[in-house]
């Protein structure tokens, strides 16, 4: 049992918060009963699990986290309530803090029969943490398997961006610190690439995103780089007729991902041609 907040162990976590602690460990923090069980699922193996023993007998998805761990044989070690409040990020803690590679590419399941596992999502210089996590979330849940943050965007493994992408982390394979003018690796060296606009460009539906592309997101608060305009093929924009003068840039990455998914439903419902 871990009772003090001074532990080594303790330490580590709660270094997970930093940017620094995750580049020295390798790790990030994951917390909550859902996040570990969506990580669980997953395949993903953590490197050091705590568990609040003081709500163990009372807590059924406490207990279904435990169960998950033992079938898996991951070891957990109890800590008293006051040490799990010293690490987690958020103001009530659920019992579960754990610690997981950052690049568990080797437990990752791949899925061969998504409809845009061929396609890939580009983060430039997007700062806020949860428009990144929301983010991740479509990408995972639109079937993307790659997903690119330039080194001037906001770290893809802070808690809040992991928190927000509400377990995507574990289904993606996430490359950190791209770099446009040194980075010839996919998807700019493969994939055409579509720059998402708040005024310019071709709407979603008017392209064909049956193929394999690659969308790129930029700043909201400060627009697209010079570099992103470069590399981009096309704009692509969502109409707005209402009163608004841009969408959230999580929202029309939503958009445009799901219609692309919505194109290539379509064909396989209608079959060759």
């Amino acid at each position: 049992m871990i009772t003090s907040v001074a532990n080594s162990k303790v330490h580590l976590l709660r270094s997970l918060a930093t940017k620094r602690g995750r580049r020295e460990s390798g790790l990030f923090l994951v917390e909550g009963i859902r996040l570990m069980l969506d990580a669980l699922q997953a395949g993903a193996i953590p490197d050091l699990v705590l568990i609040d023993a003081t709500l163990i007998t009372s807590s059924s998805a406490l207990q279904r986290v435990v169960s998950e761990c033992e079938h898996r044989r991951i070891s957990i070690e109890e800590a008293t309530s006051p040490v799990l409040e010293s690490i987690s990020e958020v103001q009530q803690h659920q019992g579960v803090v754990a610690a997981f590679p950052i690049h568990p590419a080797r437990h990752r399941p791949r899925r061969q029969h998504s409809l845009l596992n061929d396609s890939a999502l580009l983060l430039d210089c997007v700062a806020d943490p949860g428009n990144a996590g929301t983010m991740l979330r479509s990408a995972a849940a639109a079937g993307l398997e790659h997903v690119y943050f330039t080194a001037a965007s906001v770290d893809a493994f802070q808690p809040k961006v992991v928190r927000a992408a509400a377990g995507a982390h574990f289904w993606l394979d996430i490359h950190l610190g791209f770099q446009w003018e040194e980075d010839s690796s996919a998807p700019l060296s493969l994939l055409p690439c579509y720059l998402a606009d708040a005024h310019h460009g071709r709407a979603p539906w008017q392209l064909s995103l049956k193929d394999p592309f690659c969308l790129i997101i930029g700043s909201e608060a400060h627009g697209h780089s010079a570099a992103s305009k470069r590399a981009a093929q096309e704009f692509i924009r969502i109409p707005l007729p209402g009163h608004a003068e841009s969408l959230n840039a999580a929202v029309a990455t939503s958009i445009v991902l799901f219609e692309a998914v919505r194109q290539r439903l379509s064909e396989v419902r209608s079959g060759p041609s």
